[in-house]
């Protein structure tokens, strides 16, 4: 916890969890979002919404993700100068795969 903020991560796999990419839409795999599921949080207006990391480019191409660029993520997350896309309700619960029990 730090800046009044509470931070929970998760791995998740695209190509298992293929209709959530397209929910976040990365140009790059892997990569990194910062959820914020809406849940009455500060500015979140209790919608979900996501802010996606800054993938950086070699010859015009976006690169994976690695250690700088997610620490460059959490620290304007936790300073505050992120931009969050907010998330259709709807499109986030229904982009999980479905289970067989």
């Amino acid at each position: 916890r730090e800046s009044g903020m509470t931070v929970q991560w998760m791995w998740l796999d695209l190509r298992a969890e293929r209709r959530l990419r397209s929910v976040f839409d990365p140009p790059a795999l892997p990569s990194a979002v910062i959820l914020d599921p809406g849940r009455g949080g500060k500015g979140s207006d209790g919608r979900p919404r996501f802010a996606a990391m800054q993938h950086r480019e070699e010859d015009g191409e976006p690169q994976p993700a690695d250690e700088a660029t997610l620490e460059l993520l959490f620290n304007h997350a936790l300073s505050g100068d992120v931009a969050f896309s907010l998330i259709p309700p709807k499109r986030l619960t229904n982009g999980w795969s479905k289970r067989s029990g």
